[in-house]
């Protein structure tokens, strides 16, 4: 596997990551004719709705907490209004990755009080 910055390098795929830890595209490579091709239509993204409303989601610099041959981790943090995400991504030399997502309130709210 290699790392560098972005894209990430798997078995005959490229990974271009965004700050959420998302794919923003994967680009696939034929073991056969060794011909190479973007497979996703759009980005990856998260969205989120509090009390029914659309939320802006926004994302801290993704970070590399450890690069090896075999195994690349990165996390990060998004927030979305008053939710708070802490993700972790662990990336194994074939492509499949283990997301770990943490989501956790930024502000307390009422819970005695009507949402509008």
């Amino acid at each position: 596997m290699l790392w560098t910055a972005r894209p990430l390098s798997t078995v005959l795929r490229r990974h271009t990551l965004n700050d959420f830890g998302l794919l923003d595209q994967v680009e696939a490579t034929s073991a056969n004719t060794g011909i190479a091709a973007p497979i996703l239509s759009s980005p990856m993204r998260y969205t989120a709705k509090i009390a029914g409303k659309d939320v802006s989601v926004r994302a801290e610099s993704m970070r590399v907490v450890n690069a090896q041959p075999h195994q690349v981790i990165t996390e990060g943090l998004f927030t979305a209004d008053a939710l708070q995400a802490k993700w972790k991504d662990t990336w194994d030399y074939d492509g499949c990755v283990k997301v770990e997502l943490t989501l956790q309130p930024t502000k307390r709210q009422d819970s005695r009080r009507p949402h509008t």
